[in-house]
């Protein structure tokens, strides 16, 4: 498995591509506030004539998404669309021919905060509260303490009892706060139910689906495109089931295994190692999604 290369800035690679698929939590924000330094790049990109599109596995839709970031300040002129996992949940429970889709039934229990209770609305759907009058699940989002692993264990259990099939709109492990925290996400709520026997399906990065979705958005060949993106067994791996290069960023979620300090170099040799424990490398790294080169890019 070969090891990625470490740059100082994207600046450094962007000739190379044509078009860039960017995560948004944990590159271009903290779910609260743009970083310094994503604006001015998402500029300088724009000024080359580089297209960008967003994916992101947040449950709600695209549309949502953007309206979010354009509060952040982050304008709709610097990207052309947000794709995300819950659009992709949608698209299959309500559209698929698939068969699990179609046999979901019509009472449907959310796993989410409150405030995203409406993103399981849909035709033929009817919101429960109670697992035991329920048909599936849908996940789609966290709120550690209150609403987390450890809170729904007890529905868990009595859904898998039940062999209650899941939908997962939001398959993150972990997510970056404002203060710099790293929490749970509702990704570690699916695996604990796929592990335990549960039936799951997921949406969103690293599955297939939403990269075929971003590919037909661009028309171009995957050679032609970089994907940047804070998690190694998301954004890394889902790039690579498209043969679409990639950039990791190490100030995300995987900060504290990464990045030893704010300061310091990046050390080549945890990142290789951190990379391989998932079996997947990108192709480069960088400490940020960063026109402007930092100092001293690595120690081996």
């Amino acid at each position: 498995m070969a090891s990625p290369t470490i740059i100082r800035s994207i600046a450094e690679i962007a000739d190379a591509y044509s078009a860039l698929i960017v995560d948004q939590w944990g590159v271009l924000h903290d779910g609260v506030n743009p970083y310094p330094f994503a604006i001015p790049t998402l500029q300088a990109l724009a000024k080359m004539g580089k297209r960008v599109l967003l994916l992101t596995n947040t449950a709600k839709s695209g549309e949502e998404n953007a309206l979010i970031l354009q509060g952040m300040g982050i304008d709709r002129c610097l990207f052309e669309r947000v794709i995300s996992a819950g659009d992709d949940a949608r698209q299959a429970i309500f559209k698929s021919p698939d068969p699990f889709y179609r046999q979901l039934g019509s009472r449907c229990l959310p796993l989410s905060r409150p405030i995203d209770r409406r993103l399981a609305e849909g035709p033929g759907v009817t919101l429960v509260d109670d697992v035991s009058k329920a048909d599936w699940l849908f996940l789609l989002s966290a709120e550690p303490p209150e609403f987390s692993l450890d809170t729904w264990k007890p529905v868990l259990d009595a859904a898998l009892k039940r062999k209650l099939p899941m939908v997962c709109g939001n398959p993150d492990f972990h997510r970056v706060c404002p203060d710099g925290s790293i929490v749970e996400a509702p990704g570690q709520v699916a695996r604990y139910y796929q592990e335990a026997g549960g039936t799951v399906r997921i949406h969103g990065k690293p599955q297939k689906s939403i990269y075929d979705t971003a590919l037909a958005h661009f028309e171009l060949p995957p050679d032609k495109i970089l994907a940047v993106g804070d998690s190694i067994p998301h954004d890394i791996a889902g790039a690579a089931t498209r043969d679409i290069d990639s950039l990791l960023i190490t100030s995300g979620v995987h900060k504290n295994d990464l990045n030893r300090s704010d300061t310091t170099p990046i050390d080549a040799t945890v990142v290789d190692f951190v990379c391989q424990t998932f079996g997947v490398v990108p192709k480069y790294v960088t400490r940020q999604f960063d026109w402007k080169p930092s100092q001293e890019p690595f120690s081996a």
